[in-house]
């Protein structure tokens, strides 16, 4: 569970698809300082972006697939 690892002080955190990136996480990061959260993959699916706005943390993604670049 991503939200059991974050502990007391974490700067950001690199998360998969397979997270719930929500209220829970972001409330759980910006109690630990945390202020960056970026996703391995294209997109924002699974990623509440006002959730994390609410904590004050930044979002961010994978622009472009590498499989997808011409």
């Amino acid at each position: 569970d991503i939200v059991a690892l974050i502990g007391d002080k974490y700067d950001g955190v690199i998360g998969q698809l397979t997270e719930d990136c929500g209220e829970v996480l972001f409330s759980a990061m910006s109690k630990a300082g945390g202020k960056a959260f970026s996703k391995m993959a294209v997109g924002y699916t699974n990623v509440d972006v006002n959730a994390a706005t609410k904590y004050g943390v930044s979002v961010g993604n994978t622009p472009v697939s590498p499989s997808k670049r011409e």
